[in-house]
């Protein structure tokens, strides 16, 4: 799915404005994962990248960071759906998924 939704991995190249950005969150917020913090990171610097979040803080630090231009899954799952031709059923196996493994709820739009 990553390869095609997103061609591919992106790597943060060392003296880029996105190596900077990764070093500042990570010396602030550094209860967030590395790999999250970087998407985040990357995202700041290309207006083309929409992180897509799972984890709480994440959410938040990104939500904060890039002021609401991000996605959560669900809202993930909706644009592959309307843009991308997902099938309904496989959406809503998807979300199901999702909702037991992380305990969570369906927004109510959903």
């Amino acid at each position: 799915m990553l390869l095609a939704i997103c061609t591919g991995p992106t790597d943060i190249q060392p003296e880029t404005p996105a190596a900077a950005k990764y070093a500042l969150l990570e010396s602030t917020v550094p209860q967030i994962d590395p790999g999250e913090l970087s998407i985040i990171s990357l995202a700041i610097e290309d207006p083309d990248i929409t992180p897509v979040w799972i984890d709480r803080r994440a959410i938040y630090c990104a939500v904060e960071e890039l002021r609401g231009w991000v996605l959560s899954f669900s809202g993930f799952l909706g644009v592959l759906r309307s843009n991308h031709g997902l099938p309904a059923e496989a959406a809503r196996l998807l979300s199901e998924n999702f909702r037991r493994t992380k305990g969570t709820s369906p927004p109510l739009w959903w």
